[in-house]
């Protein structure tokens, strides 16, 4: 339901000023004052729920929000800002907080990661967590050629001290190389 009123579709908006315009020739053509009000708080409401959807951000949002900005952070090197973002008990797979950190410099820094930016993402919520899916183009270099492949990962989010923080990092698909191999030897 929330969703419904602070993430409002947009095809219930227009549906709304669609309704509001009908109403609004409907009663002017027949010249019934109760239509024109009706019409007019149909269009009032569309505009309520235009402003709220547009001022008032959900948490999946949020989340959608934090998790560009982790892309961001990554691509910048911005290493203090991203374990900021992480949880004391994050994780990618069996690395904890300062072993993701240093896991994330080294791969960074080792395929001079650059131009990083979320193509795509699916945010969903299951109760006190938040999992963001998202695809990532960024411009690597593997043994001194260049490419840009697409990456899919996966954020878990968990609501901590009032804000979003990852909780579990998870690598779906790199191409043409393995987490497994990747992860190798970091404890």
């Amino acid at each position: 339901m929330t969703d419904w009123l602070f993430d409002t579709p947009w095809w219930l908006l227009a549906g709304l000023a669609v309704a509001a315009i009908a109403l609004f020739v409907a009663g002017n053509n027949r010249q019934d004052a109760a239509l024109k009000r009706l019409a007019a708080a149909a269009l009032g409401l569309a505009v309520v729920l235009f402003a709220v959807s547009y001022f008032v951000d959900t948490p999946k949002e949020v989340v959608a929000k934090r998790t560009r900005e982790l892309v961001s952070v990554v691509e910048k090197k911005e290493w203090d800002a991203f374990g900021r973002m992480l949880r004391p008990d994050a994780h990618l797979r069996h690395l904890g907080k300062q072993s993701l950190i240093d896991f994330a410099k080294d791969k960074s820094n080792r395929y001079n990661v650059r131009d990083a930016r979320v193509t795509s993402m699916d945010v969903r919520s299951t109760g006190d967590t938040i999992i963001a899916v998202f695809d990532v183009d960024a411009t690597v270099e593997v043994h001194g050629a260049g490419g840009s492949p697409k990456t899919t990962w996966q954020v878990t989010w968990v609501k901590t001290d009032n804000q979003w923080l990852i909780q579990a990092i998870d690598a779906l698909n790199i191409p043409f190389m393995d987490l497994g191999t990747l992860l190798s030897g970091w404890k």
